[in-house]
């Protein structure tokens, strides 16, 4: 799984930094956000290899971070930065797609920017946790969460 997220982080990075040809063209986001996508799904990667290799904890804890903070990144730029969105909804009855239409940039906008805030928010949360985590102050009998 982790060589998964690894090939897919790579290519998406090998991408945004014009190692891969490609037409520019065809970039419908700034080639910074392509990144953070790359350097997501790399630090994703590290999750289920460091479960499985053993890694510290707080090895464990940076790459969740990363991943979050690549996520976080992608969704702030959707919901707001400048620039056109499209967004689209597909209805589906009993597994089967009933529609899709168009939707509104605001209702777009809207639904990304809560999942940013979200992300946000449980990045702050993760940040805090581990810096208090590595402070030793973590009040827990020793177990880090």
């Amino acid at each position: 799984m982790a060589a998964a997220f690894f090939i897919a982080g790579g290519a998406l990075a090998a991408l945004a930094l014009g190692m891969m040809p490609t037409d520019p063209a065809r970039f419908e986001a700034p080639r910074w956000v392509i990144a953070s996508a790359g350097v997501m799904f790399m630090a994703a990667g590290f999750v289920p290899l460091g479960l499985g290799c053993g890694f510290p904890q707080p090895v464990n804890q940076l790459a969740g971070l990363i991943a979050a903070l690549g996520l976080g990144a992608i969704l702030n730029w959707i919901a707001f930065f400048p620039g056109t969105r499209h967004f689209s909804t597909t209805t589906s009855l009993l597994d089967a797609q009933v529609g899709t239409h168009s939707a509104g940039q605001a209702t777009g906008r809207i639904l990304f920017g809560l999942c940013a805030l979200l992300v946000d928010a449980l990045v702050a949360v993760g940040l805090w946790r581990m810096v208090r985590s590595l402070a030793g102050r973590d009040h827990d009998k020793g177990r880090m969460r």
